[in-house]
């Protein structure tokens, strides 16, 4: 195809070939695409070719624990903190803090929910750990895709081999372990742990089976319901 049109003269009529040999010109023009990274704009006036978003992904040091906090007075979806940038520093060969760039709200959007939908109250990470999380251009957040945890708990339930008992999840007030988490059922997947109310344990999330099974306890079968055995909360907590 030529690379340019035919000129009219100001006193000649426009004609079929002439604007025929227009449209086939013009026509490619508005089958054109682009792969990243570049990307294609479109309005009434123009046609633009910029380059595209690159993702963004930055290493970050958490600076508060995860927790739901709010947005326009309404809780978010899952737990959130902030963070700091760390940054690579070649002349000392080493990872540390930066006050180049501010501070950002970090989201933890694997956060595995109680049987209620609520996020459970134990993170991947915590204050002074670092995460890497990207930016995400739909919801104008950092999200960081961690590992799902795993949780502490206190049976409610009498729990027999290879069955299962409801339990609360333990976490950490501050001064001690106490069960004051969200509520979920425990399950015994390799026929193996025992225990009365107020027995403690370690569980994981598995994505096939989508539960909450044991993979250890602390030796208390037998306890007496209500109690917890110091024991118990030694051992859930190594």
């Amino acid at each position: 195809m030529s690379t340019s049109l035919p000129r009219i003269p100001p006193d000649e009529c426009v004609s079929a070939a002439a604007f025929n040999a227009l449209a086939e010109a013009v026509e490619p023009l508005l089958c054109l695409s682009a792969s990243p990274p570049l990307q294609v704009h479109r309005n009434s006036a123009a046609v633009h070719l910029s380059l595209a978003g690159l993702p963004q992904r930055r290493l970050l040091e958490l600076t508060t624990d995860f927790a739901i906090n709010q947005t326009d007075g309404v809780d978010d979806d899952v737990p959130s903190a902030t963070a700091r940038h760390v940054h690579y520093d070649r002349d000392t060969n080493d990872f540390a803090p930066t006050t180049d760039l501010a501070d950002v709200r970090v989201y933890h959007v694997t956060a595995l929910p109680d049987p209620l939908g609520t996020p459970i109250r134990t993170p991947s990470a915590g204050i002074g750990q670092r995460v890497c999380a990207g930016f995400n251009a739909q919801s104008g957040r950092w999200e960081w895709c961690g590992p799902p945890p795993l949780i502490r708990f206190e049976l409610d339930q009498t729990l027999v081999r290879g069955g299962s008992a409801v339990a609360t999840e333990v976490v950490w007030n501050g001064v001690t372990w106490v069960a004051i988490g969200a509520v979920l059922t425990v399950y015994d997947s390799i026929f193996t742990f025992t225990g009365s109310p107020g027995c403690r344990g370690l569980a994981g999330y598995w994505g096939d089976s989508r539960r909450w099974e044991i993979i250890h306890m602390a030796d208390c079968e037998g306890l007496p319901p209500g109690s917890s055995s110091s024991s118990g909360s030694s051992s859930s907590s190594s």
